[in-house]
């Protein structure tokens, strides 16, 4: 498997209609302003995954590699992990940062931020280059490794999720196609992209170097990225 927008939606959307069975026949449309028929929670799950998965592919992600001087080093693609700890208090801090006290709160974030995450576990590898000019050596990909991932993937996830739900010209003020987000939807996707940002920003990964090398200490950043 590989992280796409489509793969993502797909996964979610299954879990979300299982976790509100009857959200799967709401449609809506406002043929007074031009709004089509269509499906909100798909759309809106839809804008959500395309958004996330688009700033996670674009964003560079650090190894902290550690081996011998040598010729070429390569290394397998490796599953990304986050830490548990760091989704809990995300999803927390999400119900906090919009007031949600209600029943189906910690139900809605199961499925769009702690399952997101499980889903993207499923999909996603992280991939680096050869290094070259070194040997055997072994990788860390951590907080540590990439103290300001947090930060950026939050700010990239908010501009671009902003901007697929934009696009859908479902979510608009006042109902317009071509308007901005509405208020609550903009708030949505603000909270959502600082949870995303700080999940993202707890990823863990080792990774193993093979290739030819001498007995010289070679310490290193490689930069990969998630596929």
């Amino acid at each position: 498997m590989a992280l796409s927008s489509a793969a993502l939606t797909l996964k979610v959307l299954s879990d979300y209609f299982a976790a509100f069975p009857a959200a799967a026949a709401v449609t809506r449309s406002n043929p007074s302003t031009g709004v089509l028929p269509h499906s909100p929670p798909a759309e809106l799950i839809s804008a959500i995954c395309g958004g996330l998965v688009s700033a996670m592919l674009s964003t560079p992600i650090y190894d902290a590699y550690a081996g011998v001087v040598g010729s070429t080093a390569v290394a397998p693609a490796v599953v990304p992990a986050f830490n548990p700890g760091v989704v809990s208090t995300a999803v927390t801090s999400f119900h906090l940062s919009l007031g949600w006290t209600g029943v189906y709160a910690p139900v809605w974030t199961s499925v769009m931020i702690t399952g997101v995450f499980a889903n993207i576990t499923a999909l996603a590898q992280i991939a680096f280059p050869p290094l070259v000019g070194a040997g055997p050596g072994a990788g860390v990909v951590s907080p540590a490794a990439n103290p300001a991932l947090g930060a950026a993937l939050t700010s990239s996830t908010s501009a671009a999720i902003l901007s697929e739900l934009a696009a859908t010209g479902y979510f608009a003020i006042g109902d317009v196609p071509g308007n901005a987000p509405t208020p609550q939807i903009s708030a949505l996707a603000t909270a959502l992209a600082v949870a995303y940002g700080t999940i993202v920003g707890s990823v863990m990964a080792a990774t193993v170097y093979t290739g030819s090398g001498t007995t010289s200490p070679l310490l290193l950043t490689n930069t990969g990225k998630f596929v």
